[in-house]
């Protein structure tokens, strides 16, 4: 690579080169035109270069840590290579960036077969154990407030209706019949903002799936869970179905 990097950099500087003699030579307004166009595409190049290597070095910040025989909220049986955030309240579940779906997802430590040391290669017999001293687990006795209305709210009711969507912003989670992304094309060309996660701001979360009472451990836990925050802290995000946005959509 780092050969072909170098050739590519001297043909560049040897085309330069060419173009300034005939430059000088001729002293022609169409040569200058080449030196210009050639300047701008030699920078765009540079410009384009410096970009992938900035986004490889933010792919490579977080590593992966362990290697998880899981099963998914699907039953079936998945092997994950994950970097651990953190351990929840109930010592149950691990917050924890997946690099399989490239995200941070909820993992039931109930769920996980089997657990290998990616760093040393130890295999791990107990992860549920192994988390819980890692983080220095100690269940809380009183909840703090928000949490505890958070946990009556089982299940989260996806009902609320979309009544226009022009403005507001809108955030799509979970399995859909249809490409997410064709959803939030057609949301947008409603007017709609799309947002990749639920913020302070967001209006309507809409979201794919059924009703669970296990909404938070899910890959959607994280969105609900904040949508419900904000319920509770007297900003209204809308928790709206599938079912619901076809209704919407059909009515338009």
């Amino acid at each position: 690579m780092k050969n072909k990097v170098d050739k590519y950099g001297c043909l560049w500087c040897l085309v330069f080169i060419i173009l300034l003699i005939l430059l000088f030579v001729y002293k022609s307004w169409f040569v200058a035109l080449l030196l210009t166009l050639f300047c701008w595409f030699y920078y765009r190049r540079n410009q384009k270069m410096k970009t992938k290597i900035e986004i490889d070095r933010e792919s490579c910040d977080i590593k992966p840590e362990y290697r998880i025989e899981y099963i998914d909220e699907d039953e079936k049986r998945t092997t994950r290579e994950i970097s651990p955030l953190g351990i929840t309240a109930s010592g149950n579940y691990i917050q924890a960036f997946c690099h399989l779906r490239n995200e941070e997802r909820t993992f039931n430590l109930q769920k996980i077969l089997s657990m290998i040391d990616l760093n040393s290669g130890e295999v791990i017999d107990a992860p549920k154990n192994f988390f819980r001293k890692k983080y220095d687990y100690q269940k809380k006795k009183v909840p703090d407030e928000v949490s505890e209305k958070i946990l009556e709210q089982k299940p989260v009711s996806y009902e609320d209706n979309i009544d226009n969507v022009d403005g507001k912003k809108c955030c799509f989670t979970g399995k859909f019949s249809e490409q997410r992304s064709d959803l939030e094309a057609r949301f947008e060309g409603l007017g709609a903002v799309i947002q990749k996660a639920v913020t302070d701001e967001t209006d309507y979360l809409i979201v794919g799936g059924e009703p669970s009472r296990d909404w938070k451990f899910s890959s959607a836990g994280r969105k609900i869970e904040h949508a419900v925050k904000n319920r509770i802290s007297g900003r209204y995000t809308a928790i709206c179905s599938e079912k619901k946005m076809n209704e919407f959509l059909g009515g338009l």
